[in-house]
């Protein structure tokens, strides 16, 4: 079974995160809440072995208890996506305890209302960080592991921002926009690997 853990270090001394014993495992990141934890409850429903990864603790205790299953059986990893390192760590961290998933689910993803002339430098920067470099990052460390098992699926979160422009959400518009284009050209070069990429467009 797939234990509950609050954290990578935590996660490193449950042996039974072992990827034998696992029969599908499904990582949902920013799934405490909305459509990431509502997916999560769908997959948990469906047998999957679900861990969610997210930011607060307090809501991913409270998200675990909301998913079906044996007690013990899904887990909570508490990591922040804007921060490169810690969650690159955290994904190599999980393949290694856990192997590749069956199921990737990002829902990881931050609004950015306002015109363009008053959105700071830095409320762009972490707009992009948590909207489209986490979906890098996961992308990249998944995706090999899925290409060498040639199996695996993969869904990206978008919105129909990515598709229509809102005069006053421009930074999210752009940031929905190029998840949509990430996904399209990650499509392309894994669907000869029987890897599966689709993003869903909300809204």
């Amino acid at each position: 079974e797939l234990p509950p853990v609050s954290n990578p270090a935590d996660a490193s001394q449950q042996t039974s995160l072992s990827s034998a014993g696992l029969e599908q495992l499904a990582w949902v990141v920013g799934g405490t809440s909305g459509i990431g934890l509502a997916v999560a409850v769908q997959l948990s429903q469906a047998g999957f072995h679900v861990c969610l990864m997210g930011r607060d603790a307090q809501r991913g205790a409270e998200a675990i208890t909301q998913l079906h299953g044996a007690a013990g059986s899904n887990s909570f990893i508490q990591t922040d996506v804007s921060n490169a390192q810690a969650f690159q760590d955290c994904l190599h961290h999980l393949l290694d305890i856990s192997g590749c998933p069956d199921v990737v689910f990002h829902s990881a993803g931050m609004d950015c209302p306002g015109p363009l002339e008053e959105i700071a430098v830095e409320r762009w920067n972490l707009t992009m960080e948590t909207n489209v470099r986490s979906a890098y990052l996961l992308l990249q460390a998944v995706v090999p592991a899925m290409r060498r098992k040639r199996a695996g699926a993969i869904v990206v979160n978008a919105s129909t921002k990515g598709l229509i422009a809102h005069k006053e959400e421009p930074i999210y518009c752009a940031s929905k926009a190029a998840l949509i284009m990430l996904v399209r050209c990650v499509a392309l070069s894994i669907a000869k690997d029987g890897v599966r990429i689709n993003a869903v467009c909300p809204g």
